[in-house]
């Protein structure tokens, strides 16, 4: 499989632009109590990449931001405070037992008596 040159810069530049929400979510991840279990940190961290992918670019053009460095100290918050929020809706679902709530409406929904 041969990567045309373009293709190549293009994905160079989209890594380059994921860095500092990567490193931003890498950061939170630090942060996140032992008792977090791999799949949730593993949730939290892709919610944070998420975040600065997605709102990072959205609050700057938003902001008119045209510094790269502001830019990417965007990216970099969206990523620490992404995580953190993926990290908190994780925990608020396993405390309120929204799952169970979930299970339980759908069989009442569905009359499933098992």
């Amino acid at each position: 499989m041969v990567v045309s040159e373009s293709t190549l810069a293009a994905l160079v530049a989209t890594m380059v632009k994921l860095s500092p929400g990567f490193a931003g979510a890498l950061v939170a991840l630090m942060m996140m109590p032992s008792t977090a279990t791999r799949g949730e940190r593993l949730t939290a961290f892709l919610g944070g990449l998420t975040a600065a992918l997605f709102i990072g670019p959205a609050l700057v053009e938003w902001a008119g931001i045209i510094s790269p460095r502001l830019d990417a100290g965007v990216g970099f918050a969206c990523g620490v405070f992404g995580m953190a929020v993926v990290s908190e809706i994780t925990a608020a679902i396993r405390t309120l037992k929204i799952g169970d709530i979930a299970r339980n409406w759908l069989k009442r929904r569905t009359g499933d008596a098992s």
